[in-house]
């Protein structure tokens, strides 16, 4: 069966993906919010089962996808993925999905203007966040780290999640990829990019 969902066609397959990663994101969000209430010492069993989950899924996804002259770093990728989603309160699963299209997970990809490592951040933009958010610069060539380029690309989301999403929960993926001043010019004339977005709920759904 065939379904239509905002102009973009589904197979049951896909629908039944879309629903598990629905219920992912009610499960992600309900934990931090209890984590939050009760504090530090929040040792729920179902948090924890879903941590766990989480993690593996993610270690998993790379440890397939990575080029293989790469996979001595995959359990690298995960783990930052894990803790830096965790201070920008960003699901993990966003952030796999945004490198997945960025740099099919290759920590050392270079990209056509100059972007560099597993998020493809441009190195002027690296500095700029970097000097925003207090996170010490460690250079251009840093980029290619993959534990400090998905601290300083998961970063940047933050800052543009934390700015775009009182107008819509998926503006911040469209900045992150064509830039704040782009998206704003784009918005002053009412015209709302999606393609960026929904490509990257798609490998997010293929994800979970």
């Amino acid at each position: 069966m065939i379904w239509q969902v905002a102009g973009t066609q589904l197979d049951t397959v896909d629908v039944m993906k879309t629903m598990r990663a629905i219920i992912h994101i009610m499960l992600f969000l309900t934990t931090f919010l209890l984590s939050v209430k009760i504090g530090p010492d929040f040792n729920s069993h179902v948090a924890h089962a879903e941590f766990i989950r989480t993690k593996d899924i993610i270690y998993k996804t790379i440890s397939e996808k990575v080029p293989s002259r790469f996979s001595s770093v995959s359990r690298t990728v995960a783990d930052a993925i894990i803790k830096e989603s965790l201070k920008q309160r960003i699901d993990p699963f966003i952030v796999t999905a945004v490198i997945a299209g960025e740099s099919s997970f290759n920590p050392k990809a270079v990209g056509p203007v100059g972007e560099l490592g597993l998020m493809q951040i441009r190195p002027s933009t690296a500095k700029w966040i970097a000097k925003k958010m207090n996170i010490p610069w460690r250079g251009a060539s840093a980029l290619t780290s993959p534990d400090y380029n998905i601290e300083i690309g998961v970063a940047y989301l933050g800052y543009l999640k934390k700015r775009f999403s009182p107008q819509s929960g998926d503006l911040y993926l469209a900045a992150y990829n064509m830039g704040e001043t782009t998206l704003l010019r784009l918005l002053s004339k009412k015209m709302r990019p999606s393609i960026y977005s929904r490509h990257v709920m798609k490998n997010y759904i293929a994800i979970n």
